[in-house]
């Protein structure tokens, strides 16, 4: 409940405190107070009987949670540990055959001989 909402029942008590006292009518206020008492907590009983009966039925239905889609790019994918381990296996830095007949890594491949470990900047190779 709001704070006012205590503020406000704090005041009406006050009041009631206050005209109870002014008029000297204590006994009547008590029997009041009681009464209210005794007739909200069997108010209360029954509620309580009444809602482990029907426990079952006034469950609500369980639904996903809304889903809303932002603006802009979607943010990366992580990627599974397995996908992680595959993808290293197909690797672009796998060995391959030159064409001497050593093993050589995929690295740079350069476009005016052909061979592998420079490009066409650092190829000493001469038509």
């Amino acid at each position: 409940m709001p704070a006012w909402y205590w503020k406000f029942l704090v005041t009406l008590a006050k009041k009631a405190l206050s005209l109870m006292i002014r008029l000297n009518c204590d006994d009547e206020f008590f029997d009041i107070m009681k009464e209210f008492i005794s007739s909200k907590t069997h108010e209360l009983k029954l509620l309580e009987e009444n809602k482990d009966a029907s426990n079952v039925e006034s469950q609500p239905a369980i639904t996903n949670p809304f889903v809303t889609k932002h603006r802009g790019r979607p943010p990366k994918r992580y990627k599974s540990s397995l996908e992680h381990v595959t993808n290293t296996q197909n690797n672009k830095h796998s060995s391959i055959t030159n064409n001497n007949g050593t093993q050589e890594k995929n690295r740079n491949k350069c476009a005016n001989c052909g061979n592998y470990g420079h490009n066409v900047r650092t190829c000493t190779y001469e038509d």
